[in-house]
């Protein structure tokens, strides 16, 4: 197979992971990554790239602040009439990449140059994301911010797992086999589990839990007891509650995971932001989302939570 031979098999790999840059009603863009099934990936699996993996969004930021880069040359498109592949291969990738590929990410420019003029009253300066990156950056390089400038704490985002305080809550937070009575990230499909918060430290903690299951899909464990709820110190919280209930493991392979917002001090509860839609075609994942501080004492609050999360696994027998 020859070089351009093996290009356009490439392009039709029907187990590739595929990203799109679309252009939202407000004439900003946005950002997804899905699977040979079309379900949204989180990020492009570092196994694809010569690097870590990609993360959608910042990633694809980072690139494309302002906008998408016109100065590339379609060898796909260029190749494919005088290939030897089946028409009907073809058809299927005139579809994919059109001749008006060109023009019509410059029309998606113009569509954002328009949307950031109306939001700013004028094109800004600098990439408007920069700032945004920067705040990001700031937290993870765990560096203070510079004095122009404001880091809010991650606490909601999708890639922030855990995040502690200098001096963490003294918190012991798991899973448990309800079989062997253990702590378990490891269960077969036929074992049953429940959740372990209990608080070791010596004042009263506010928590939250959020369960997040192997589609996207978010339940709030503490709706129906008005979150945050009270911890008091040596006070223990399982979920169930029932002690002679546990939670099925079950009969699919796969990775869920629950996150336990926890303060020392009383906070704002969160909110679970559901789809309607739930096809495939049209899928978001759920999110679960604090209000953003707008007042310092909002701030100070909302740098006191911690967030942590457990990730638990189950294999086929």
């Amino acid at each position: 197979m020859t070089g351009r031979e093996k290009l356009l098999e490439a392009a039709e790999d029907p187990k590739a992971v595929g990203e799109a840059i679309f252009t939202l009603p407000n004439g900003m863009p946005g950002f997804y990554i899905a699977g040979p099934d079309g379900y949204r990936f989180p990020d492009v699996p570092a196994d694809l790239l010569k690097g870590a993996a990609m993360r959608n969004g910042l990633a694809c930021a980072r690139c494309h602040g302002n906008g998408l880069d016109t100065r590339f040359t379609d060898v796909v498109r260029s190749n494919l009439e005088t290939s030897d592949l089946p028409e009907e291969k073809k058809a299927r990738l005139r579809h994919l990449y059109p001749e008006s590929l060109a023009k019509d990410a410059a029309a998606d420019n113009d569509r954002f140059a328009a949307a950031l003029t109306q939001l700013f009253g004028k094109m800004p300066a600098r990439d408007p994301l920069a700032l945004v990156e920067q705040q990001y950056r700031d937290r993870t390089a765990k560096r203070p911010p510079s004095a122009d400038e404001v880091s809010i704490p991650p606490l909601d985002g999708l890639t922030q797992l855990d995040r502690r305080l200098a001096e963490p809550l003294k918190v012991d937070f798991t899973m448990i086999n309800f079989q062997t009575k253990e702590k378990a990230f490891l269960f077969k499909p036929d074992d049953k589990m429940y959740l372990f918060v209990r608080n070791v430290d010596k004042k009263d903690l506010w928590i939250e839990l959020v369960a997040v299951g192997r589609g996207g899909g978010m339940v709030e464990l503490l709706a129906k007891q008005n979150p945050p709820l009270r911890l008091q110190p040596g006070s223990t919280y399982r979920f169930p509650a029932d002690e002679t209930k546990a939670l099925p493991a079950g009969d699919k392979a796969g990775k869920n995971s629950f996150i336990l917002y926890v303060s020392d001090g009383k906070f704002p509860a969160g909110t679970l932001m559901t789809p309607t839609a739930r096809e495939p075609a049209e899928y978001v994942a759920d999110r679960f989302v604090h209000a953003y501080p707008k007042t310092e004492a909002e701030f100070a609050a909302f740098a006191q939570i911690e967030k942590r999360t457990v990730t638990i696994e189950t294999r086929a027998k």
